[in-house]
């Protein structure tokens, strides 16, 4: 099931804005291209040979039901870059790759990204990281897609967008709308906007616009464990 990650240590903080500081700082020298919502960046079946970090915007990683409708896979933010699985191996993509607002990427050749990889542990161990995290995302999103309730559906998705902010302060918060975690869950607004409330008056959630405050993580964590 889904785990939590946060790490408050100093050093690891320290660490992770190095990392990302080397990853911009390469990405800096390569032109960029906008894409406007709703735009594919990444078709199913291209074949990869550039890498696209994320200056502003999102993109989400898709697939298709077997009712051809979307089902999100993973979200990917600024300070991204994707696709993770393809930098060191050329092959044509599984999935659609999206912008869901107006978004700006830079571009770099997929080995000019692998070699800048090889050659910085640091970097190589933030990618490990990357990885992983996205591959619990998609493993546990499936799982719920088959056998979760609404409840646990909406709950394993607040959890991923909270760890993904890698939020060290303290003040766990995040933006998002009603429309966006029902799209991401496959559920109707209507029925997220029920969960969401019924969490607020179990004093789980706090709810202030389109703010979601987390109150208790280990209480949410054991709706879905």
């Amino acid at each position: 099931m889904w785990h939590f990650r946060q790490s408050g240590e100093h050093n690891s903080i320290y660490m992770n804005r190095l990392v990302q500081s080397k990853v911009k700082k390469f990405f800096d020298d390569f032109p960029d291209i906008s894409y406007v919502k709703d735009e594919i960046v990444i078709n199913k079946n291209d074949q990869i040979d550039k890498i696209f970090y994320i200056v502003t915007g999102e993109i989400v990683q898709t697939g298709l039901s077997l009712a051809t409708n979307r089902v999100v896979l993973n979200v990917y933010k600024p300070g991204s870059y994707i696709p993770l699985p393809y930098i060191f191996t050329k092959q044509a993509s599984k999935y659609y790759f999206t912008a869901t607002k107006q978004t700006v990427c830079r571009v770099a050749p997929a080995e000019r990204v692998a070699k800048f990889i090889r050659q910085d542990a640091g970097v190589q161990s933030d990618l490990i990281k990357r990885l992983s995290l996205g591959l619990d995302g998609i493993v546990d999103k499936l799982f719920m897609a088959y056998a979760g309730t609404a409840k646990q559906k909406v709950v394993l998705e607040l959890l991923i967008m909270q760890a993904r902010r890698n939020n060290h302060s303290g003040n766990f918060e995040i933006t998002v709308t009603h429309d966006d975690i029902a799209e991401k869950c496959g559920l109707s607004r209507e029925t997220v906007t029920r969960v969401l409330g019924n969490l607020a008056k179990s004093g789980l959630i706090n709810k202030k616009s389109n703010k979601i405050i987390f109150n208790s993580i280990e209480g949410l964590q054991k709706i879905i464990s």
